[in-house]
């Protein structure tokens, strides 16, 4: 294929081109934004034991 060729394809495509926007991107998440969720919903769901004033933690 030549450049005129390869142009005119190019001119082709993009004439008929629908990009979504944020459709196609909305269900990707990348790996920072995975780890961090995870770390919040892991220090959310972390529990604490009650202590008594000497530190040790009571039995229920």
């Amino acid at each position: 294929m030549n450049n005129a060729n390869f142009d005119k394809e190019i001119q082709n495509f993009f004439k008929n081109y629908h990009d979504r926007g944020m459709q196609k991107w909305g269900g990707f998440f990348l790996s920072d934004h995975t780890v961090q969720i995870n770390k919040d919903n892991q220090k959310a769901n972390t529990t604490y034991k009650k202590r008594n004033r000497n530190g040790l933690a009571r039995n229920k």
